[in-house]
């Protein structure tokens, strides 16, 4: 009587068992896998996008970097190069009017187009092309900013993500030897392109001044944050 009791309870013991194993396995299915996988789909999808219309970035750095060091023949060359294309983000706009520059950082996964709407809300959510993307978002400008980042301040949103993914690599300069070696950024604009001198790393919160776009007095506007070599061909 009780071998048939026990094997009895152990019968409901491992049906238990299996039910639990059967309903976490659906819940980490459903909350966790599914989840990721719809995300990576996304993140390549956005990717394709992102690869189709990016510019002749490495193309438009080597030209600046030869501005201080060329001569009057070589900077005139490199202006017509940039005078005949009407649009150095033509094919970004095509896809979206919403692209203002592209931001590109070498030495990191830094290279995306950078966006603007009328808020700091819709490319949280929506991608390169402006549909949902599970809220992976695209780097953005901030509404307040000027379109032509000639403002006191042009601030870009990103997520930090994990797999090398949006601005997941900012955190990089935390370390002196890299922020020292990687110290300078590009950013294209429709007729310019800007080198940008990185000069500190700062992790503020969200309350920070440094999200302040407005001037309030002569003597910040004397003082500026962001070092800008700007070569501008018109």
């Amino acid at each position: 009587m009780k071998a048939k009791v026990f094997s009895a309870a152990a019968a409901v013991l491992i049906a238990v068992l299996l039910g639990l194993s059967g309903f976490f396995g659906f819940r980490y299915y459903n909350d966790v896998y599914r989840q990721k996988k719809t995300i990576d789909n996304a993140y390549n999808d956005q990717q394709m996008i992102i690869d189709r219309i990016k510019p002749e970035t490495q193309t438009y750095i080597n030209m600046i970097k030869t501005q201080l060091s060329a001569s009057e023949g070589e900077k005139f060359k490199n202006r017509q190069v940039f005078e005949n294309n009407n649009d150095l983000l033509k094919d970004c706009k095509d896809v979206n009017k919403d692209i203002m520059a592209w931001l590109e950082i070498p030495d990191t996964n830094i290279s995306y187009p950078i966006m603007q709407s009328d808020d700091n809300d819709f490319y949280l959510h929506n991608g390169v092309d402006g549909n949902y993307n599970y809220e992976l978002g695209c780097p953005f400008l901030d509404y307040r900013c000027q379109s032509d980042f000639r403002g006191f301040n042009s601030i870009i949103y990103a997520h930090n993500m994990d797999q090398n993914r949006m601005f997941s690599d900012i955190p990089l300069y935390k370390d002196a030897d890299f922020f020292k070696d990687h110290n300078t950024g590009y950013l294209i604009l429709s007729n310019e392109v800007k080198q940008v001198d990185f000069f500190a790393y700062l992790t503020v919160p969200s309350n920070s001044f440094l999200y302040n776009t407005v001037l309030l007095t002569e003597q910040e506007k004397n003082h500026r944050f962001v070092v800008w070599k700007c070569f501008v061909y018109k």
